[in-house]
């Protein structure tokens, strides 16, 4: 594809890539670890530009034999998809295999040498460069989401869109969830493109960025060149910045992406800060406002591996080695270098499951027992592992927003009851009023909602 369309991010005008990129043997894989797999199939494989800067490769897999699960479990399916080997066909020889992560490294000579005159001297040529890979993932209510490793996304979306930051194979992948039955069909379009553009975006800038710090690229003013560089930066920090993408509010997007990734270090915003010095001084302060690091980068939270050795656990991601995976599990929310005090997560769970009781669509007698559930859980808490507290917690925050529904799902019911009785029988005595309340509550909220 040459050229490209300005209205690229509206899915109306794409290069085909059936050729490009080859899925072989998709349809006989398995994505995720028992209980819970997919069956995939390939919906796309697609290709945008913007004739300018900007090149977005897309592959879309349609998933059967879905089942309900929680986010872990979801999660594993990911990490399956990332490593699935896929093959890309290159110029004047056979395509090459990598791992479904590495496809927009295996692409981009392909596309360099599409799209370049053949009098240049491509091999030198750094012009087309791989961003880093996202995932997004629809789906509708069959994810139930408990881990800390999972946040949601601020207000309007908050309970609707979850992110997820994590590292695989040497990679930064982002990996978004989209709930399109809370949602809707139009709003879920309308938010995969906006995360879509604003990846690509922000990536694309990343990389520029990158060759400036690393004076590969030059800006000289006066100069067509220069000029082109201005423009860009000028309308790439617009369309990063902005608040809305048609009805989207893209804030909340952005400010999740920036609390987790830096576009440059702050050796190399000195670098190109020198180097744009004479960019016109409106582009060079929107350029420097998007350098500006986040107070408090969070960490990855999540480490995928091929799926033989990742283990979704209850106390949270377990990866080769327990002690890197608990340092990465127990992120700092507050930004002031502590890990998460259990005390004050077990108020902020209180508090939330007092709010959905209010609202919830059950007899008082069931919200009286998860009241008393909630506080036998709370008081217990500072007495026990605190993984295993705030996995209960999670169970019980996941009850309540069920019971608030309209038409609760019974299976939440049933994997949320069942977290929390494995959880009070393994604490042995202790647990024993927090597995009777359980088995109490369980007969009421089960057997009147539906499957």
């Amino acid at each position: 594809m040459r050229g490209g369309s300005k209205v690229w991010s509206g899915e109306v005008y794409y290069g085909e890539a059936a050729r490009a990129i080859r899925l072989p043997k998709l349809e006989h894989e398995r994505f995720g670890a028992k209980p819970v797999f997919l069956a995939p199939r390939c919906a796309f494989r697609r290709v945008f530009a913007d004739g300018e800067a900007l090149v977005r490769a897309e592959v879309g897999i349609i998933g059967r034999e879905l089942r309900s699960m929680v986010d872990s479990q979801a999660l594993n399916i990911v990490s399956s998809l990332l490593g699935f080997q896929v093959e890309v066909q290159q110029r004047g020889r056979a395509a090459i295999a990598c791992p479904f992560q590495n496809i927009g490294q295996s692409l981009a000579p392909l596309y360099l040498y599409a799209t370049t005159p053949r009098s240049h001297h491509l091999d030198s040529l750094r012009a087309v460069q791989a961003g880093e890979p996202m995932i997004i993932v629809e789906h509708e209510d069959e994810i139930s989401f408990r881990g800390r490793h999972i946040r949601t996304v601020g207000p309007p979306l908050e309970k609707k869109v979850y992110f997820a930051w994590g590292t695989s194979r040497g990679n930064t992948v982002g990996v978004w969830f989209l709930n399109r039955v809370e949602l809707g069909a139009t709003l879920t379009r309308e938010l995969r493109l906006c995360l879509s553009r604003l990846h690509t975006e922000r990536q694309v800038l990343k990389i520029v960025l990158g060759l400036i710090a690393a004076k590969q690229i030059r800006y000289v003013s006066h100069t067509e060149s220069g000029e082109n560089l201005e423009r860009y930066l000028n309308e790439a920090t617009r369309v990063i910045s902005r608040d809305h993408f048609g009805s989207v509010n893209q804030k909340p997007l952005l400010e999740m992406i920036n609390s987790c990734d830096n576009l440059v270090s702050e050796d190399e915003r000195i670098v190109i800060l020198e180097e744009l010095d004479r960019v016109r001084r409106q582009v060079l302060k929107k350029v420097d406002a998007q350098m500006v690091p986040a107070a408090s980068l969070s960490p990855p939270a999540i480490t995928f591996q091929n799926v033989e050795t990742v283990v979704f656990g209850r106390s949270g991601v377990t990866v080769e080695r327990k002690e890197t995976v608990e340092k990465q599990y127990n992120v700092n929310t507050s930004g002031q270098g502590n890990l998460v005090n259990i005390a004050e997560y077990m108020v902020g769970v209180t508090n939330t499951v007092q709010q959905n009781i209010q609202d919830a669509k059950v007899g008082s007698d069931a919200k009286e027992l998860v009241t008393e559930l909630m506080r036998r859980i709370a008081d217990l808490s500072p007495t026990i592992d605190p993984a295993v507290a705030e996995q209960m917690g999670d169970d019980v925050k996941a009850l309540s927003e069920q019971m608030k529904k309209v038409n609760p799902r019974r299976e939440w019911y049933q994997l949320s009851l069942k977290g929390l009785k494995e959880a009070a029988e393994a604490l042995g005595e202790v647990g024993k009023p927090i597995l009777e309340t359980v088995l109490k509550l369980a007969p009421m909220l089960v057997s009147g909602s539906p499957t």
